[in-house]
């Protein structure tokens, strides 16, 4: 913005150019080359002609001057400048364009560099030379109680070896990698990943990655478990099968009576295996499906009669009645095949830990939009701690009685990827001596009006 110019502003101007010029003027008079009003009146006009050219010059200066302090800050209009600096102001001109354009470009770099370090998962931390916190992405504040900038980092992060590993790096060390785990307010196993930012004036300050690997370990854990279990599961029907083949081909290679009992346990370890293979394969396929819904449209009420003729002959030999009240359930979208093998595995099980001569009850009824279907027995029940792990793979409450039976270990956790994939959900209730109840909820199929 132009200078604008006072009275205090004129009197040193004044006194600049007027006293040479009256002093010139005086000299003449007393010499006599000028008479002495003359001499008074000329050098006033000089005077005031010559201050008038000179706030032109100088206001339109000091307006320049405030034009180039404010070019580094933010977008001025230039002021209208004498010809005299045409040069000049077209220069700063061009200097002010590309300054804006830097400003814009450096500008939205910024924008795209917070974008990106927002985006990341894992929650990032800046600090400062004296492990302060100057900056953390959306994760890093999602991850925290309160807003941790301007917060000492050991405040946020009470981990000691955290806190050493930044402080060797903020003294010049190289980066450093601390795996630890923490177990409130749930367990999760960590890796703090710290590096050095580059120094200004002298100072060195650095990132702080927090990456929860937990879901990894997890998974390794699984996979771990999942061989030793199937191993475990296959080993003893095929040392069985083994023993019994080493049997007959030695010592009752001509005993029929116990080739005949030998063969039959054979075929029954055969069976057990093909079952283990056939539900491992089941539930390898599900899971790689699981997170599309089926396009297809089940009819619930002549799945479970179905599911129902299938399980009779067995019920039977136990003395169980399987009792079916589903009439009226509307269409649920679904896979006829998957579910069918839901209600299957639920109702044979049922029928498997029932008591003999008792019922097991199926019930079908409408619920918020959803068709529950619910599968009762009246055997021994489940220790409520024992619920929760229920749908783990190979995780049986009674591991004896299960073989026994028949059973995989593999039943529940087919269920459950199943109703996941359906877009439904499973609740198991249990009361120890009077039975345990699964229900499944899916979600009724829209209606199309047309």
């Amino acid at each position: 913005m132009a200078k604008r110019w006072r009275v205090p502003h004129l009197i040193p101007l004044l006194g600049a150019v007027g006293v040479p010029i009256g002093l010139t003027f005086l000299g003449l008079t007393l010499g006599g080359a000028l008479a002495i009003a003359p001499a008074v009146v000329a050098g006033g006009v000089l005077t005031l002609v010559l201050v008038a050219l000179a706030m032109r010059h100088l206001t339109w200066l000091g307006g320049l001057a405030d034009v180039v302090d404010g070019l580094s800050r933010r977008p001025v209009a230039l002021p209208r400048a004498p010809a005299l600096y045409g040069d000049v102001i077209g220069a700063l001109e061009r200097r002010d364009r590309r300054i804006r354009a830097e400003r814009d470009d450096l500008g939205h770099r910024i924008r795209v560099l917070e974008s990106m370090i927002d985006a990341l998962p894992d929650p990032l931390i800046t600090l400062d030379a004296g492990e302060h916190i100057v900056g953390v992405n959306r994760a890093a504040r999602a991850a925290f109680e309160a807003d941790p900038v301007g917060r000492d980092l050991a405040a946020v992060i009470r981990h000691p070896e955290i806190l050493r590993a930044v402080a060797e790096v903020l003294a010049g060390g190289p980066a450093r990698d601390v795996d630890y785990r923490e177990e409130v307010p749930v367990a999760r196993q960590i890796i703090a990943r710290i590096a050095a930012l580059p120094e200004r004036d002298g100072d060195r300050g650095c990132l702080v990655l927090l990456q929860d690997l937990t879901p990894i370990r997890k998974v390794e854990e699984v996979r771990s478990e999942f061989v030793a279990n199937v191993s475990h599961e296959l080993r003893t029907p095929l040392a069985t099968l083994l023993g019994l083949i080493e049997t007959l081909q030695g010592a009752a290679k001509d005993d029929d009576a116990a080739r005949t009992r030998f063969l039959a346990v054979m075929a029954a370890q055969g069976s057990r295996m093909s079952r283990l293979v056939d539900d491992l394969l089941s539930l390898s396929q599900i899971e790689l499906n699981e997170h599309t819904p089926p396009a297809g449209e089940v009819d619930l009420a002549e799945l479970l009669q179905g599911v129902k003729d299938t399980v009779a002959i067995s019920a039977g030999e136990l003395d169980i009645d399987i009792e079916l009240e589903v009439a009226g359930l509307p269409p649920v979208p679904g896979d006829r095949d998957e579910l069918f093998q839901v209600f299957l595995n639920l109702i044979v099980n049922a029928v498997k830990y029932g008591r003999a001569g008792k019922r097991v009850e199926v019930r079908g009824r409408l619920d918020d939009g959803h068709c529950a279907v619910a599968v009762q027995d009246f055997g021994a029940g489940i220790p409520r701690q024992e619920i929760p792990r229920l749908t783990e793979r190979f995780y049986r409450v009674d591991k004896a009685r299960s073989r026994e039976l028949g059973g995989t270990g593999l039943g529940l956790a087919i269920v459950k990827h199943v109703v996941n994939r359906h877009r439904g959900s499973l609740r198991i209730e249990s009361t120890e001596g009077r039975g345990s109840t699964f229900t499944v909820r899916l979600p009724v199929a829209p209606v199309i009006k047309l």
